[in-house]
């Protein structure tokens, strides 16, 4: 195997494990034998276990962006914009955005490492939202853009990950349809 699949197959693995069962419970040596190599093998790769986290969290983080940004700015109504973004969230990332934010305030614990990785997210999960968000026609002035998106993803965050209780599309469309009505500025009478 090449040196660029080596690494690229050690970072899907790593992928795989960490947003399924977190930092703390993923191990190098599961990601080594899952692969067939040695351990080392990874630290020849990466640092350590942090820089490979990072590095997961970055590529993970940009890809998912990089589809909520497509998704955002496709045709239809903010709302179904909005559906669909949920959908490939709920449905197609396989990400636990609690986990994940989770694991990063306990794994990194300097206050500049912390700024870096919120700022990744802002761009990757919180600015497509925020773009669409923009478009609410009669939107609440008393509620920035950002916490309108920071909301609606805590709330989304409960359909996201290992869930024990199965989700379905519909689930996914009412929480959107729920929540639009409730960021809409009511008219007066």
């Amino acid at each position: 195997m090449a040196t660029k699949d080596v690494r690229q197959a050690i970072l899907t693995t790593a992928t795989s494990y960490f947003m399924r069962t977190g930092y703390t419970s993923t191990s190098t040596r599961q990601i080594a034998d899952q692969l067939g190599i040695k351990q080392p093998v990874i630290y020849y790769y990466f640092k350590n276990k942090i820089n490979l986290y990072r590095e997961v969290l970055t590529s993970y983080s940009q890809a998912i962006g990089q589809e909520l940004a497509e998704i955002s700015q496709t045709s239809g109504t903010v709302e179904e914009r909005l559906i669909a973004m949920s959908l490939y969230l709920v449905n197609e990332s396989h990400i636990n955005l609690g986990q994940m934010m989770h694991d990063t305030m306990a794994v990194f614990g300097n206050e500049a490492d912390h700024a870096e990785m919120f700022r990744m997210w802002h761009q990757s999960y919180f600015a497509p939202f925020e773009r669409v968000f923009a478009e609410v026609k009669n939107v609440r002035t008393d509620i920035t853009l950002s916490n309108i998106s920071r909301h609606f993803l805590r709330i989304l965050t409960a359909y996201l990950g290992d869930s024990h209780m199965p989700t379905s599309d519909q689930e996914i469309i009412e929480t959107v349809q729920i929540f639009m009505r409730g960021i809409s500025a009511l008219e007066e009478k």
